[in-house]
């Protein structure tokens, strides 16, 4: 019997797995070349495994560049280490129903040479391409069918994913993308790391080379402020030395350097941790004051760091207003946060927040609540994919080894292209 397997291949990571297993495995999606000159890729660069025991100088390679798979070669070798060698088989992928998550907008030319390699180079016997975000309205919390309207999945959704190369807005309509609507904005958790990095190297400690460190920052130290100025004025006050002990561990925390001993990657303290801590005197730490808000705020505002781009909710208003009138309602009380960017601390009641001042007042904004499936909105892609089995949806919009070899790319294309 062929398995049924997703993969959500992201900019950062490849989250995958069978529709039968808890929860997707996670591999960094990118080839590294080290400080030595050795070269290695998937599961060898979790800090976890312990393989490299210096991040510093670390060379990166990733196959997927502005949201386009451009390097099938380089990705092939990520994918056969990681459902060849991993899973000690000739061929993990081999006659399995396949769900291939990708970037809307992929290049027609760059989605002809996936179906090309899935198809002939790892036998998959069925395959449905879309955006994980694309998946999302059947990942209903009862996984019961709608009473209205009969359908196993939710009518009318709108999707922010914001992974690590962009950030995507799609309403989706009956269960299919609203082409003429969907956006893209280029702001997301590669910009926030390069940001991060001049700003620690201009203010603290060079940490040019330190991709690793700077990623773990952002992820452990980092948080969206809901109200950036008034935050603002708290690391001014900190510094006069008017803010009280209190108000002092919520501003400011102390990121602990790697010293290759106990620590690869770093930690963080905060400051009544560090006042107790032996030998203090030891270790390497910065101490992070509006570093930890100012950078996760180019979501909203991207000019502060001098790209002038539209930010987070100035995106969302143009995407609603190509939705029909009546359903934009409907949008802003069914939406989806996706992508390993959204689990910034503060993001969702910011998101909220701001989007309440620039919609009707009558406007209900409801951002629903998937944790019963799982906390990391890095994984809500791959859920939906298991729930997208489920309901048994595969079968009806799959395109078969057979059509494939029949009909062509053309038919592929036809089947799972973007119509405008």
């Amino acid at each position: 019997m062929s398995k049924n397997v997703i993969i959500d291949n992201g900019a950062y990571e490849i989250k995958y797995g069978e529709a039968s297993d808890d929860k997707p495995k996670h591999i960094p999606n990118c080839v590294v070349r080290t400080n030595t000159g050795r070269v290695l890729l998937g599961e060898n660069l979790r800090p976890e495994k312990k393989v490299i025991t210096d991040y510093s100088g670390i060379h990166y390679r990733r196959p997927i560049e502005h949201s386009q798979l451009t390097q099938w070669s380089l990705e092939k070798q990520i994918w056969d280490n990681t459902f060849m060698e991993s899973h000690f088989t000739d061929n993990w992928l081999e006659d399995s129903n396949l769900i291939f998550c990708e970037s809307p907008f992929t290049i027609s030319k760059f989605q002809n040479m996936s179906d090309e390699i899935l198809f002939e180079e790892y036998g998959i016997a069925n395959l449905y391409r879309c955006s994980s975000g694309f998946l999302t309205p059947w990942l209903n919390n009862n996984e019961q069918k709608n009473e209205k309207s009969q359908r196993n999945y939710n009518d009318f959704q709108f999707v922010i994913d914001s992974g690590f190369d962009s950030t995507w807005v799609i309403p989706m309509i009956y269960g299919l993308p609203y082409w003429k609507a969907v956006r893209k904005m280029p702001v997301a958790g590669k910009l926030l790391n390069g940001y991060m990095r001049e700003m620690i190297s201009f203010r603290h400690y060079n940490v040019t080379d330190e991709m690793v460190v700077v990623n773990n920052i952002k992820e452990k130290a980092c948080y969206v402020s809901p109200n950036y100025e008034n935050s603002l004025g708290k690391v001014e006050k900190s510094r006069n030395g008017t803010l009280d002990n209190k108000k002092m561990e919520e501003i400011s925390i102390n990121y602990v350097l790697p010293d290759f001993k106990t620590s690869t990657v770093g930690y963080t303290l905060t400051n009544s941790e560090l006042a107790t801590l032996e030998r203090k005197e030891e270790i390497q730490s910065l101490k992070l004051y509006d570093e930890r808000f100012a950078i996760p705020e180019l979501l909203f505002h991207p000019e502060l760091s001098g790209a002038y781009k539209a930010g987070l909710i100035t995106t969302i208003k143009d995407s609603l207003n190509h939705v029909p009138e009546l359903l934009r309602p409907l949008m802003v009380a069914n939406m989806i946060l996706v992508g390993g960017t959204s689990n910034l601390p503060g993001y969702e009641d910011r998101l909220v927040s701001d989007l309440k001042q620039e919609v009707p007042i009558d406007n209900k904004i409801i951002v629903r609540d998937l944790s019963n499936f799982t906390k990391d909105h890095s994984e809500i892609g791959w859920f939906s994919g298991r729930q997208f089995f489920k309901s048994g949806a595969f079968n009806k919009v799959c395109v078969s080894k057979h059509d494939y070899q029949e009909l062509g790319v053309e038919y592929t294309q036809e089947k799972f292209g973007y119509k405008l």
